[in-house]
């Protein structure tokens, strides 16, 4: 498939179709897909938003969000109706810890970017615009090609959609978590999960034997990038091939 001319590699979500993998190899490493770019697996989630917005310097003018290239500055209102100001520094160091403290400034990022929002939808009213959606009377005919590229809250979320004649022939989406808790590249390269809890410090105080894991260290980790599944760790214990199995689940349920 192409668009615009341009060739669409085979592996494009547009040329994607969604099978039962595991019938055909049940003894797979992994069985779901993970989104992948050029070759290579990448980390989504807060800390990734608020490093690209700073590093990119590609943020709109306005007054409540600036990126310097270094890091984030963000103006919040507080509650006598004047301003704060928050700053966030791109860290030199990527662990559990900067995660979730970049999860907590996403916050400010989120509250400024509405403010941005919220002045610009009282400029269009003021100027006289009232429209708030574009009309689908006309859907064009033929094959059609959509995405849908968006920032949720656990990170980058993507759509693609193929039309024929007006009905969805195929469908694909990339989630956060899947992108984050991603299988090994053809080169042996771990997902951005498998590397981030590889060479994790395990400190058990309290072990005495199998049934003393409690496995907070490798919790904390996982739990950093919030997946919205159940991750299942495998630790070998010692020498004597002594396996145990322990489930982080951060799902809302």
């Amino acid at each position: 498939m192409a668009d615009k001319g341009n060739p669409i590699s085979h592996l494009h979500p547009w040329n994607k179709r969604t099978e039962p993998a595991r019938a055909h190899n049940p003894r797979a490493y992994s069985w779901g897909s993970s989104l992948t770019w050029r070759g290579h697996n990448f980390e989504v989630g807060a800390y990734a938003r608020l490093y690209l917005s700073a590093a990119a310097r590609a943020l709109p003018p306005g007054k409540h969000v600036a990126a310097d290239g270094a890091g984030l500055d963000f103006s919040l209102p507080d509650e006598h109706g004047g301003e704060i100001t928050l700053r966030w520094n791109i860290p030199s160091l990527w662990n559990a810890f900067e995660r979730n403290r970049a999860r907590a400034y996403s916050l400010a990022f989120n509250i400024g970017v509405t403010r941005e929002n919220i002045a610009l939808a009282e400029a269009a009213i003021a100027s006289g615009e009232t429209r708030t959606r574009v009309s689908l009377d006309n859907v064009p005919t033929g094959q059609r090609l959509g995405v849908g590229l968006w920032g949720a809250s656990r990170g980058f979320l993507a759509h693609w959609a193929v039309l024929d004649e007006q009905v969805i022939d195929n469908y694909q989406i990339a989630i956060p978590s899947r992108i984050n808790v991603g299988t090994r590249m053809p080169d042996r390269t771990p997902g951005p999960l498998e590397q981030a809890l590889a060479n994790t410090r395990i400190v058990e105080s309290r072990y005495n034997g199998p049934d003393d894991f409690v496995g907070i260290d490798i919790q904390r980790v996982v739990q950093s990038f919030d997946p919205c599944m159940d991750c299942t760790v495998h630790i070998l214990i010692g020498d004597d091939a002594t396996v145990l199995e322990r489930t982080v689940d951060t799902r809302v349920r």
